[in-house]
């Protein structure tokens, strides 16, 4: 079982770009990794995004090799925003296998023209990671590392 880099991931992009990367880019999976089916329900006022499906767990960034956001349910408003507004969502209990994938983000960003921020944690191997992509391309990805991680860092008690 691997430890858990976690952190909020901040998604940024336009309205059109937004909506194309929620409906195209994440999928739902089960406990075993299966994709269940995905209803996407967008509309000028906003998106949602769930399973009817009891079996349901989380969304999985498609192309990662386990990077999840741990819900089973997205719920966006963009309340009458024209399609090239630019909007900011935060997608609430991202985990990464280990680390942040910053090649799927990168790649993802690329796809979608969508831009990714994250500060993740993790306490088992006590490190931090900082990482920005604005249009495919890596502004910053620093990993963080303590003297003495539980004094430290902010918030030594997430991920592991």
């Amino acid at each position: 079982m691997p430890n858990w880099c976690v952190g909020e991931l901040k998604v940024r992009g336009t309205k059109k770009n937004l909506r194309e990367f929620l409906s195209k880019g994440l999928m739902i999976i089960d406990r075993r990794g299966n994709a269940v089916d995905m209803t996407v329900e967008a509309s000028e006022d906003g998106i949602y995004i769930y399973s009817k499906s009891s079996e349901a767990e989380c969304f999985y960034l498609k192309g990662s090799k386990r990077q999840f956001i741990k819900t089973n349910v997205l719920d966006f408003g963009w309340w009458n925003k024209s399609e090239d507004t630019e909007i900011l969502f935060i997608l609430p209990e991202f985990e990464g296998a280990y680390d942040i994938d910053v090649e799927i983000l990168k790649s993802i960003s690329t796809e979608f023209s969508v831009d990714f921020h994250i500060y993740g944690f993790e306490k088992g191997m006590e490190f931090n990671r900082d990482v920005m992509v604005v249009s495919g391309i890596v502004i910053r990805d620093d990993v963080i590392e303590f003297e003495d991680y539980k004094w430290e860092c902010v918030s030594p008690s997430l991920g592991g």
